[in-house]
């Protein structure tokens, strides 16, 4: 018996290891829709402290009123599918969140429902995005200057492969080789 407690010390303490240095924000709510639990990630993203987590709505978050679904009773069909659907249409979505000063941070959102005890409850996994949309965004303004730039230059210019096939010009090369596009 001193043994099995000796593991389930040293696996409860692994388990709270991994949380604490999980990167993404971890959130577990209740079926009431109340947040029951949140990491070190998720209090940082949101610059907040893990005792405001707790006990608050988790529409705080940015998500939807779920306690509908959490509620419906996961012995009948109907409660089964309704859980199935919710998991299923929030498997990984994007979108903006406010943190405590309400500033906007951009988080990808994925969420799995588990029953625990009879209960069905909702853990989250939040991922800080912005700067992956900041790149994104000023790639495409990049290539959107580029594309301009290659299409109006005064040079005719012609982008072929390695085999010699020609991929893309300009619209300078066009009228100088006679070349439509």
């Amino acid at each position: 018996r001193r043994r099995v407690e000796v593991r389930m010390r040293e696996s409860e303490a692994n388990y709270l290891s991994v949380l604490d240095s999980a990167h993404d924000g971890i959130v577990m709510i209740e079926s009431d829709g109340t947040i029951a639990f949140t990491n070190p990630a998720m209090t940082r993203l949101f610059g907040s402290s893990h005792e405001e987590f707790v006990g608050r709505s988790a529409t705080w978050l940015g998500l939807p009123d779920i306690t509908s679904v959490l509620d419906s009773p996961v012995d009948d069909d109907s409660g089964v599918i309704a859980l199935r659907e919710l998991q299923a249409s929030w498997k990984t979505q994007t979108r903006v969140v406010l943190d405590r000063e309400g500033k906007p941070v951009d988080v990808e959102l994925s969420v799995s429902v588990e029953e625990h005890g009879g209960a069905s409850r909702m853990v989250g996994i939040v991922r800080d995005v912005s700067e992956r949309r900041r790149m994104t965004d000023r790639l495409r303004a990049s290539e959107k200057r580029f594309r301009r730039l290659f299409r109006t230059a005064p040079t005719a210019i012609v982008a072929w492969q390695p085999d010699h096939r020609i991929v893309d010009w300009n619209e300078r090369a066009s009228a100088l080789f006679d070349w439509e596009g």
